[in-house]
């Protein structure tokens, strides 16, 4: 009979590190909580430690806005035309009317408005009524002043703010901006005002002050308005920083700061008792500021933007990337992540881009090794040649070959006067420098050979003491990809004509060629045993090989290409980066848990969706942390015990304080299955031999008893 794979074989959904929010600005509750938008879902935080609570199912399309309405559990999600409408995390209904895509969402009581794109405003309660704008008015922003009893502020792309009646469904005030010209002859004073502020308004903050409000421009100004007299109280602008994009006050009675937040990533706190700067976090993030939030009645920021490891639990995961930043992800503690790239922020910098590195286009990490001369670090130049740096000193010493560094006394000569230089043999190890750039170097594990890869297609050997080339080997093909496991001595090779090839180290010959790939191979990379070789293409598909057999035992397609892969030391998790997406998606090794069949070669790829953004081992045990399956059990089980009496209940109960593990990932709990397996395999293999018997009192020899 044969068997049909429709799941990888290798390959099981874990979750996704470092995708924590996007572009969607949060929305916050007064219970303490959280809600971020995620792409096509959207999770539930505990403002205390920042940890997830709840998460719920993957929507047909990305979530442009979001709000949440607390007594009744209720998160409403625009996703293109239509709004989905949560309780908890269980869809329950789809509200649908608009003609165009949502841009905003405001919940005030049983109230609930929406924007789009086609400049009309509905307002759902029991029934739905639609407010057409003029074609002049392209509503941007909305907010529910304190103590405006059914009326709304709207703000418009063309800067002009207006305050509408949702019972009678009408404009009953437009604010403006008052100009008062002084004349230094007389004391004639002529006041001009003008219709909206000349500006986009981005974002609108109430105060703690009843009436007074503030309002965020695209062009960098910030208004602090009163709306019940229709004055401005005060002005700022950040004109360098970009346009306003989140606005909030502190009210703790402590300090009077008014937050901003900044296109450019930065975060500005303003004085308003002195009107004056008071503080600037220098690229707090790498995109646009999505949110700004002062906790009621604490002294604590919140900031959301969309731009963005030994054993199986505790495993630490490396990334590097092009948005300057170097970060460090802690699979099971968020809490240890951290971004190693941050420069410390009270250092004086006379540009905000000190803080952080350049951009990131190739990450190596090892374990410390040390020696007599120190660690060492090789780095591959486009001309062909390899240079050997002191990682304590940042100093050059030497290069692969030889001749392209050149002798230090020719050095001294050229630096000091007076010095002199007598030039010896020449040295003609010039010739034997890659031809092309170099795309690869590796170090194998006794430090004694040196392996590099160029585009020539030629994989050279070198020593690491002398620096001179032991070998050659021609591959025929521009070499673009290099991976050495340095306990098998295995290298395996990736080329342009999208064969990959592993050499054996000590042989220096072609030991498998891997086909299969139709497109440029972005990865690749060994398992820890390395019986499997995983890799990846830039049409999005993923391998994996049998060394042993040369056979490929799992073809796995994602929709976006993977850029980056690595396995974890033990073997139970595979990481991937992919084109467009900020996050580092984990996957559970099926193997490691279960008895995976390779009967035969897969022919068809199989398509794969994205990890979810789920942390269960950050949650304390009194902590539920629930998936929108898990609602539907629950709503079920509830549902069908009400009409049936024969159904089974558990002698423990229901208690909430047991630990459950219905909503972990599969490879959580999938073990579980084969305990006897584990413990057999886990078994020592010698008993455990009890320590010699040593007296518990130590006999003690006194000094007048010695003899010589």
């Amino acid at each position: 009979m044969t068997r049909v794979h429709t799941q990888s074989r290798i390959l099981q959904t874990f979750r996704a590190l470092g995708v924590v929010a996007s572009d969607v600005p949060v929305a916050y509750s007064r219970a303490g909580f959280i809600t971020a938008a995620i792409g096509k879902s959207f999770q539930v935080y505990e403002t205390e430690k920042l940890t997830p609570v709840a998460v719920s199912a993957q929507l047909p399309k990305k979530i442009r806005a979001l709000t949440t309405v607390l007594h009744k559990n209720q998160t409403f999600c625009a996703v293109g035309r239509d709004i989905h409408v949560f309780e908890r995390v269980k869809e329950t209904t789809i509200l649908q009317g608009h003609s165009a895509p949502i841009t905003q969402l405001l919940a005030v009581g049983e109230y609930l408005f929406s924007t789009a794109e086609d400049h009309t405003m509905r307002v759902t309660l029991e029934l739905v009524n639609s407010i057409e704008f003029a074609d002049n008015f392209t509503p941007t922003v909305l907010l529910h002043p304190a103590t405006y009893l059914n009326k709304i502020v709207v703000g418009s792309a063309q800067g002009e703010l207006q305050l509408w009646n949702v019972r009678t469904l009408k404009c009953i005030y437009s604010f403006k901006v008052y100009i008062h010209l002084y004349t230094m002859t007389t004391t004639l004073t002529t006041v001009l005002y003008f219709q909206g502020w000349g500006s986009e308004v981005t974002s609108v903050a109430q105060s703690p002050a009843v009436d007074v409000a503030a309002i965020g421009l695209a062009d960098g100004r910030i208004f602090v308005h009163n709306l019940k007299f229709d004055v401005t109280l005060m002005q700022f602008a950040q004109p360098t920083e970009g346009r306003v994009t989140s606005l909030s006050f502190r009210n703790d009675d402590k300090s009077p700061w008014l937050a901003s937040g900044t296109s450019s990533g930065d975060v500005i706190l303003w004085n308003l008792e002195t009107q004056r700067l008071q503080a600037k976090i220098p690229v707090a993030h790498d995109a646009d500021v999505a949110t700004v939030l002062f906790l009621p009645s604490e002294p604590v920021l919140l900031t959301s933007s969309g731009a963005l490891r030994s054993d199986g639990m505790v495993c630490q995961i490396l990334s590097a990337s092009q948005d300057r930043s170097f970060r460090l992800f802690h699979t099971a503690r968020e809490q240890q992540s951290a971004e190693l790239s941050q420069g410390p922020l009270l250092k004086k910098a006379k540009r905000h881009y000190d803080f952080k590195l350049s951009p990131i286009v190739q990450l190596a990490a090892i374990d410390t090794r040390e020696n007599s001369c120190g660690n060492f670090a090789l780095v591959g130049s486009q001309g062909g040649a390899i240079y050997l740096y002191n990682m304590q000193s940042g100093e050059k010493r030497g290069s692969f070959p030889t001749a392209a560094t050149a002798a230090p006394k020719l050095i001294k000569s050229l630096t000091l006067p007076g010095a002199s230089y007598v030039s010896k043999a020449t040295d003609g190890s010039l010739e034997d420098k890659h031809t092309a750039a170099v795309t690869g170097v590796a170090v194998d594990v006794l430090n004694e050979t040196v392996v590099s890869t160029s585009l020539d297609g030629l994989v050279k050997f070198w020593s690491f003491s002398s620096h001179s080339v032991v070998g050659t080997l021609d591959l025929k093909s521009p070499i673009t990809q290099i991976e050495l496991h340095k306990e098998s001595g295995l290298v395996a090779v990736a080329c342009d004509d999208f064969v990959v090839r592993v050499v054996d180290l000590s042989t220096k010959k072609v030991v498998r060629q891997l086909r299969g790939h139709v497109h440029q191979i972005t990865d690749v990379t060994f398992s820890p045993d390395a019986r499997w070789l995983v890799t990846s293409a830039a049409d999005g598909s993923l391998r994996v090989w049998d060394l042993p057999t040369g056979k490929c035992i799992d073809f796995v397609k994602f929709k976006h290409a993977v850029t980056s892969l690595s396995m974890s030391p033990t073997g139970e998790f595979i990481a991937t980066a992919h084109t467009g997406q900020v996050g580092i998606y984990l996957w559970a090794n099926r193997s490691y848990f279960e008895n995976v069949f390779v009967d035969k070669e897969p022919t068809d790829a199989i398509a794969m969706g994205m990890p979810v953004p789920l942390s269960e081992e950050e949650m304390p045990l009194d902590v539920h942390v629930e998936t929108a399956a898990a609602e539907e059990d629950r709503v079920g089980h509830q549902t069908s015990s009400s009409g049936a009496s024969d159904l089974f209940e558990s002698p423990i109960g229901t208690s909430t304080g047991l630990v459950t593990l219905s909503t972990a990932p599969k490879a959580m709990w999938q073990s579980l299955f084969q305990l006897e397996l584990i413990k057999k395999r886990n078994k020592p293999k010698q008993a455990p031999q009890a320590p010699p018997l040593a007296p518990f009192f130590l006999p003690t020899v006194r000094k007048e008893d010695v003899r010589p």
